[in-house]
């Protein structure tokens, strides 16, 4: 099952694709590159910033096999931070014991 934040990614990028709406895609892919980069994502951001640099070049016929990357990575991305998530509410709910 695909996150919510991969259905609002796919939602917004392909019209932008679909209508040469090149700005708009670079914009948005660098937003998407740098919120990537700030969590560490470094494959996913790098991803991002050739979406953004395909879209400043008006490269959008190639964009889709990008895209397709970009949603690979997204959803292991969220995966792998459910699982780190899971862990540590299971982790602070098990009572510590406190050395004073």
């Amino acid at each position: 099952m695909r996150s919510p934040s991969t259905a609002r990614v796919r939602l917004l990028v392909p019209p932008l694709i679909l209508t040469c709406n090149s700005i708009a895609l670079s914009f948005a892919a660098h937003t998407l590159t740098l919120s990537t980069a700030s969590l560490g994502a470094t494959t996913l951001s790098e991803q991002c910033r050739l979406l953004e640099v395909m879209g400043r070049e008006q490269r959008l016929a190639q964009t889709e096999a990008v895209l397709a990357k970009i949603e690979t990575l997204h959803e292991q991305g969220i995966a792998i931070l459910s699982e780190h998530a899971a862990h540590h509410t299971t982790e602070a709910a098990t009572p510590h014991c406190v050395p004073f």
